[in-house]
Parts: structure tokens; C-alpha cells; sequence
């Protein structure tokens, strides 16, 4: 028989669940509206995010392999509600891979010749990695609980 502590626990934890993959989700749609980052080209003002998303793989020899954060954010919505250890681990690993964009300083584009100077990191970026760092802070607070009521 289930006591009405665990019980309560069980529907907060839900709760918080939700919550963390409804912020985060929708920190991620809205950076998709928004300019990812500048480069340095006559015809492009800022490449959006949408465009990343769709075509940042095409450049995984490189900054591209920070494309990866993507399906990494994906699974750890999903591993969520199943498995708390691999939602920290997918999280964790998203984040690790969205923040380290700051470090790369030329990326070669899907629609450009050669390799571009990023010249700054637009709203779209970090839209992105807040979303990555929300859904983080959200399932390790789970995961710490988690580990505390073993």
C-alpha cells in the first residue's frame, strides 16, 4: 500500500517534471524565431536557428558536432518521465555541447563558400542554452532527490 507522503511525492515530481520540459521546450521554440549567431559575409546578416537545426549536422566535422545538443535535449525530455540517470546524463551532455559554441571563432555553413568568421552569438543561441540549462537544473534537482531518497 502506497502511503500519502509517496504519493504526494510522486505528483510533485510530475509537477516538476512538466514543468521543466514545457520551459525548456519552449525556450527552444523560441530561440528557432531568432538569429543563432553573426558572421562575417556581405549577404548574411545572421544566420537563424531554424537553419542550424535544420542543417547544423552538414557541418559535424567541426562546430557542427555541437549539433548533437539537439536529439540529446530530445532524449532527455523523454528519458524524463523513464529513467532519471539517463535524462541527467542527456542533459548534462546537451548543455556541456551548447556552451562550448562560444569557444569555436569560424564555422563553414550549409549556403556559404568556405569558412565564416562568427562575429558575435545572437538571442537564438542563447535561447538555445538556456533552454539546454533549464531542462539541466530541472532533472538535477530530480536526480539529486532522487539520490537522496535511495
Amino acid at each position: 500500500m502506497i502511503n500519502l507522503t509517496e504519493e504526494k511525492n510522486k505528483k510533485i515530481d510530475f509537477k516538476v517534471k512538466t514543468f521543466t520540459v514545457v520551459t525548456s521546450a519552449i525556450l527552444f521554440m523560441c530561440s528557432l524565431t531568432q538569429i543563432a549567431f553573426h558572421i562575417k559575409d556581405s549577404d548574411h546578416i545572421g544566420q537563424y536557428s531554424i537553419g542550424c537545426l535544420l542543417f547544423g549536422w552538414l557541418a559535424i566535422p567541426g562546430p557542427g558536432i555541437l549539433w548533437l545538443a539537439n536529439p540529446l535535449l530530445l532524449f532527455s525530455w523523454i528519458a524524463l518521465f523513464k529513467n532519471i540517470k539517463k535524462a541527467f546524463v542527456y542533459s548534462t551532455a546537451a548543455f556541456a555541447l551548447a556552451i562550448c559554441f562560444i569557444f569555436f571563432r569560424k564555422i563553414k555553413l550549409y549556403n556559404v563558400m568556405g569558412e565564416s568568421d562568427i562575429l558575435s552569438l545572437g538571442l537564438g543561441y542563447w535561447l538555445w542554452v538556456s533552454s539546454c540549462f533549464t531542462n539541466l537544473i530541472g532533472i538535477s534537482a530530480l536526480y539529486l532527490r532522487f539520490i537522496n531518497n535511495r
